[in-house]
């Protein structure tokens, strides 16, 4: 499915000591190639495939990084782009081209190991198979301004609830999402809300943004003629997910990627689903005869797995890189050999245990060796006794 390593990667900035610093990583598979500014980078793209480009948003002169990236872009779409920027990507820098961005402050083995992940994603995301199967849904429009506006005042630390409720309150479409989602069996409150302000309270901000992203995608999309697919119950087992993904990875910033990552993860299911849906319910059904993972059987029969088909979606809708390379790897993590990896290492756990307690999926469906190479492996006792608890509340 994915071809070997890349071995070429430019990195264009005016710090020199890139290159050396490069150079230095130990065990690094890539010959790395060094341009000072645009002019240089374009000649060497002329001469020799580049498999990756990072490019230096300061760069000066008439082509700027930004700029670069774009005639990258056209020249090379093969090539998968990345930037140094002085700081990670947010809402104001959702137009650029770049997949992945990388802090200017971060070392270079971090820096080096992000080139295979930008890459592997890349690939997926131009593999004309997976294109094919999913089909116009991989042309959707931009993720809604709500998304975007929620991320830069929930990024704020001051951030209050009155600002949140007044973006929403903004979008009548997400306004009646929000005050369905806390009036449901799965809050269990006493009384109904009808307050946007007490909404956003009970449902907490992550979970707002998730609800955006799943409601951006499911407005392209009409499931009522997917025979056996509810989306209630479908919506339901991605917010159970989220919580216990953002359980295992804190509260705190990483907690709150995983949320996000995990609601949205199983988003290619309802794409198969809706485009081939007598393919599906042939997935669907062998999986139960045979105990194959289901992922297996939608390449054989579909030609694409959900989770390549929901990451291809999603980033078609410029939902941020972090978010889509969960979405593709959250079944096989070990794909993604370096790096940080705290919120992969938390999307796949939780899937993963929910299926293994709920579906009766495999033990080795847990990827127990990527998770202690992440770092967490020390912790997954007490996830397996979360997992444990979480969904003992489910069947009560």
């Amino acid at each position: 499915m994915y071809q070997s390593s890349p071995q070429r990667v430019l990195v264009v900035s005016p710090e020199a000591g890139r290159l050396d610093a490069m150079r230095k990583v130990k065990g690094l598979a890539w010959e790395t190639i060094y341009a000072a500014d645009s002019a240089r980078a374009l000649e060497l793209l002329q001469c020799d495939p580049i498999d990756v480009v990072l490019a230096d948003r300061e760069l000066r002169g008439p082509t700027n990084g930004e700029a670069l990236l774009r005639m990258v872009r056209d020249l090379s779409p093969d090539t998968a782009l990345m930037a140094i920027e002085a700081r990670a990507i947010a809402a104001a820098d959702k137009k650029s081209l770049a997949l992945l961005a990388v802090d200017r402050s971060a070392q270079a083995p971090v820096v080096a190991a992000m080139f295979e992940r930008a890459y592997r994603v890349h690939k997926l995301l131009t593999n004309p198979q997976t294109a094919k199967v999913v089909g116009a849904l991989g042309e959707l429009p931009s993720v809604p301004e709500t998304y975007w506006e929620l991320s830069r005042v929930t990024a704020k630390p001051n951030c209050t609830v009155a600002e949140v409720a007044a973006i929403v309150q903004s979008d009548p479409a997400l306004s009646v999402k929000v005050l369905q989602m806390v009036n449901s069996a799965f809050f269990g409150l006493s009384r109904r809300v009808s307050s946007i302000s007490q909404a956003v309270s009970y449902l907490g901000l992550e979970l707002l943004k998730g609800l955006v992203l799943n409601a951006h995608v499911f407005a392209a999309i009409d499931a009522s003629h997917t025979k056996g697919f509810s989306l209630e119950r479908f919506q339901l087992y991605s917010v159970r997910c989220a919580r216990l993904a953002r359980k295992f990875a804190g509260e705190s910033k990483l907690g709150d990627d995983a949320f996000t990552a995990a609601i949205v993860h199983d988003i290619g299911e309802l794409v198969l689903a809706m485009q081939h849906p007598d393919k599906y319910a042939q997935v669907v059904a062998q999986s139960l005869e045979s105990g194959r993972p289901a992922d297996e059987l939608e390449r054989e029969i579909i030609g694409a797995s959900h989770a390549e088909a929901g990451a291809m979606t999603l980033a078609s809708a410029g939902i941020p890189f972090s978010v889509v390379e969960c979405v593709a790897f959250h079944h096989h993590p070990s794909m993604v050999a370096g790096g940080p990896r705290e919120v992969l290492a938390a999307v796949h756990a939780a899937d993963a245990l929910i299926g293994i307690l709920t579906c009766g999926d495999p033990e080795s469906r847990l990827d127990v060796a990527f998770l202690e190479s992440a770092g967490v492996g020390a912790r997954v006792e007490q996830w397996e006794r979360w997992a444990q608890e979480e969904v003992a509340t489910w069947e009560s």
